[in-house]
């Protein structure tokens, strides 16, 4: 079910407060803009600031690929954050001055980059785009480009070679092949679960010299490789993690010779270097096969299971309707029939990771009839239920989050009565679901059931001037596009548009979300923006007003009204120390101060206690990158806020 979708409108009136994108007329250059997303373009955003007057005249984010600011002559500073702490992964903003100079600013590290472009000031206060290949890797890495383009990559581009690169985009001679007496090309197979930190493995022969390394695998990394081995010789694998404790977090690596795995091994938890031997003929180290007697593959020169044993699982009970004669181990699926409702088979098979595959099958009510697990890789396990003429859901897992591995066979078939009722495969997600049934009532539908309730939540913020400022809440990873109606024929598809109504008067502002699954949801909400601000939200307006769209503000409490607390702060801007001044508080209850980004994070929070009636609190806010802020003062189950600037 998609979770209701909150819309936070808070009309308030500022004479120079954030905009999205500037007004244009005739005082102004056009400056356009892309955005070039990377891979987590979800993390990204940006402002931009004027650096003569400090105030911000645009902000954005990574889902929004293009636009037009209208901006006067000068020098603006670009503020760009990533909210992981990784930089902006590929991601990166484009800017061109109309008739002058080009620009792009991105940053590979930390939480904040920064550049700087102008306004009909030449390049005197930016750096004109410089293309070049900006990738460290690359063999013509350029590091005062700005622009990335061009990279290559050598290496060996030979398919038949062991080195063989599929990322290379010339060939540097470096290929090499496994021919020589006694070698053997075999295949590695590295799987991390890193916990965030970094792990590494490297192969040495007798001799102690290393014949294979990897670079540092990251967190949830599988990296593949061709090693060039040869037989007679005891080789060591020094796995470590450069992170610390413990271990690799669950992960693993195995080599193959071309008949079987030779190691299948981990680090252990509590250990931050492990070495084992091995060999690709016996010479040292385990011997990798089926050990289970059972098997139709058992290996009696095994010492170390590798988890290739072939079993004929299913229901060693003869008096059952699906006894398997040939079953050696029982999976517990013995199915005596139905006294009520209908028997229907249910064949499941996972794919090749067969541990993260598991599925549940569920009422109306939500109540689960039957689930199931399988145990081995590229198998198929049957399973029975009795049910009765009725809908149902089909609950799908991955533990992984990749979906079931397409292995042979992959996938899910529900049949009653030799009839398919539904047939599916999970491709990716932790989680998918359809709907089938016994009738033709139900259809089979593989949509996650909508939520189209949108819930509006006026407030109103009374110390900032001609402006209307609009919070909507939703997780944007869900969300393929949205329509705003600013309520007088005109329309926008940014996730976070600025517009400007050239008159005062009332208006019917909509917006429609469109999700991933299909879904939808929408709603409105009416405002007045009049001369003597009588009605809510309202305040003192000249000539027209600003509407903004953000991101999630806190708005749980009563707002306080002007014959309760007063909250004033100066200097505003500033650029360190502020003062905030309340008077009017209420003795008994606590005083909490938050700080929040124009996005609605939280970027800082303190509680006061008790205090007097009147109290003065004094911050140091010069950490805080330069931009718009929202300071919160509550007093008990009472707030005021109030905008500011960090210069």
């Amino acid at each position: 079910m998609k979770q209701t979708l909150r819309l936070f409108l808070i009309a308030v009136l500022f004479a120079t407060g954030f905009v999205a994108k500037a007004q244009v007329d005739s005082t102004c250059t056009q400056v356009s803009y892309t955005v070039t997303p990377g891979f987590y373009p979800t993390e990204m955003s940006y402002t931009v600031v004027n650096t003569t007057t400090g105030s911000v005249v645009a902000t954005g984010n990574g889902l929004t690929p293009s636009g037009v600011w209208c901006l006067p002559v000068g020098c603006y500073g670009v503020n760009m954050f990533d909210s992981f702490g990784d930089g902006w992964n590929g991601g990166a903003l484009n800017v061109f001055v109309m008739g002058e100079n080009s620009y792009t600013g991105t940053f590979t590290t930390g939480n904040t980059g920064t550049f700087m472009f102008g306004v009909g000031v030449g390049s005197t206060c930016g750096n004109p785009a410089v293309e070049g290949c900006m990738d460290p890797a690359a063999s013509n890495y350029n590091q005062i480009a700005n622009v990335n383009i061009g990279c290559l990559y050598g290496g060996c581009m030979d398919t038949a070679a062991v080195n063989y690169s599929a990322t290379a985009n010339f060939d540097n001679g470096s290929c090499f092949y496994c021919n020589g007496v006694g070698s053997v090309n075999a295949s590695l197979y590295i799987c991390t679960f890193s916990n965030g930190g970094q792990v590494a493995l490297s192969i040495l022969n007798s001799a102690g010299d290393t014949v294979w390394t990897a670079p540092s695998l990251n967190n949830v990394a599988i990296y593949n490789a061709n090693l060039c081995l040869q037989a007679g010789e005891c080789y060591t694998a020094v796995m470590s993690n450069n992170a610390g404790l413990p271990g690799w977090y669950n992960g693993y690596f195995w080599i193959n010779n071309g008949q079987g795995q030779v190691i299948h091994t981990n680090l252990a938890d509590n250990l931050v270097t492990q070495s084992v031997n091995f060999s690709i003929d016996g010479t040292c180290g385990e011997i990798f096969g089926c050990t289970n007697p059972l098997a139709s593959n058992y290996d009696s020169t095994a010492t170390a299971d590798n988890g290739s044993c072939i079993l004929t699982y299913g229901c060693m009970d003869s008096t059952a309707v699906n006894y398997n004669a040939l079953a050696v181990v029982d999976d517990g699926s013995c199915f005596s029939g139905c006294t009520t409702g209908t028997a229907v088979s249910i064949s499941f098979s996972p794919g090749s990771f067969a541990n993260e595959g598991s599925y549940n099958i569920a009422d109306a009510n939500g109540t689960v009839i039957v689930g199931g697990q399988a145990t081995v890789a590229n198998s198929t396990v049957v399973g029975y239920a009795c049910l009765a003429d009725a809908c149902y859901t089909l609950n799908m897992f991955d533990t992984f989050g990749d979906g079931w591995d397409g292995g042979t066979p992959s996938g899910i078939t529900i049949a009653a009565n030799g009839a398919v009722l539904i047939s599916t495969d999970m491709t990716a997600g932790n989680l998918q679901t359809a709907i089938f049934g016994l009738n033709s009532d139900c259809a089979v539908d593989t949509t996650v059931a909508c939520s189209t309730s949108i819930e509006l939540v006026p407030d109103s913020l009374v110390d900032m001037d001609n402006s209307v400022l609009i919070f909507w809440n939703d997780d944007l990873s869900t969300v393929s596009s949205v329509t705003w109606d600013f309520g007088n024929g005109v329309t926008s598809n940014e996730f976070y548009p600025a517009y400007f109504y050239d008159s005062i008067g009332t208006y019917t502002v909509c917006l429609t979300v469109n999700y991933v699954d299909s879904c939808s949801a929408s709603n409105c909400t009416t405002f007045t923006m009049d001369a003597n601000g009588v009605s809510s939200p309202g305040g003192i307006q000249q000539n027209g007003f600003w509407l903004n769209t953000t991101g999630t503000y806190p708005n749980a409490v009563t707002e306080l009204t002007s014959t309760q607390t007063s909250v004033n702060m100066f200097p505003n801007p500033t650029s360190g120390s502020v003062a905030v001044k309340a008077s009017k508080l209420n003795p008994s209850e606590s005083t909490i101060i938050r700080i929040y980004s124009i996005d609605g994070k939280e970027v800082f929070a303190n509680n006061f206690g008790n205090g007097a009636v009147n109290n003065t609190f004094q911050l140091n806010v010069s950490e805080l990158s330069n931009g718009y802020y929202f300071l919160s003062l509550q007093n008990g189950n009472q707030i005021q806020r109030v905008p500011f600037v960090k210069e």
